[in-house]
């Protein structure tokens, strides 16, 4: 990739997020004074510049978020996304998953989107009562249907969301 980005995770619970790639792309971001001006990209942000964001971050991608623990962690979710798909296929409601790794999204359509257009014909009434049901089952995941795991969620809690989501799907099927 020419430029990565990560998300907040890497604060270990603080706000931060970081980019990182080419040394090509990373040097038009160069502010010292041996940098061609000309050329420099200025980068402002809210958490630039906190010493505990930056603290955590750097022991997070240290000694806990390592090369091994990021591969796990994203046969982890697609493991997990393969499940949730199963539950779905087993009731006929227009649902579907798609994502990568730990990040996924649930969609009220029959397949899972390949362009933002196909999302754009989702059934927004039954978004909102998978949304609604897994709520009210004890899980919570993002009103638009995203839900990423993080690296504490226990085989038992991800087995209690394919409950609730079976659950959910069963009860609005028969309904």
């Amino acid at each position: 990739a020419d430029i990565t980005t990560f998300g907040k995770y890497i604060g270990g619970g603080f706000s931060f997020g970081a980019f990182g790639g080419r040394a090509d792309l990373l040097d038009q971001f160069d502010t010292s004074p041996e940098a061609n001006r000309d050329r420099t990209i200025s980068h402002a942000g809210t958490f630039n510049n906190n010493i505990s964001s930056m603290t955590a971050g750097y022991v997070v991608l240290g000694e806990v978020f390592t090369a091994d623990v990021a591969i796990a962690h994203t046969a982890r979710g697609d493991d997990f996304r393969k499940s949730v798909a199963a539950v779905l296929s087993k009731h006929d409601l227009p649902l579907s998953v798609s994502g990568f790794g730990s990040m996924m999204s649930l969609h009220a359509l029959a397949h899972a989107p390949e362009s933002p257009l196909d999302v754009a014909k989702r059934d927004d009434k039954l978004q909102e009562l998978v949304f609604f049901g897994l709520l009210e089952r004890g899980v919570y995941i993002a009103a638009r249907g995203m839900m990423n795991l993080s690296l504490p969620l226990a085989d038992d809690q991800l087995a209690k969301v394919l409950d609730a989501l079976d659950d959910t799907v069963k009860t609005l099927a028969s309904n």
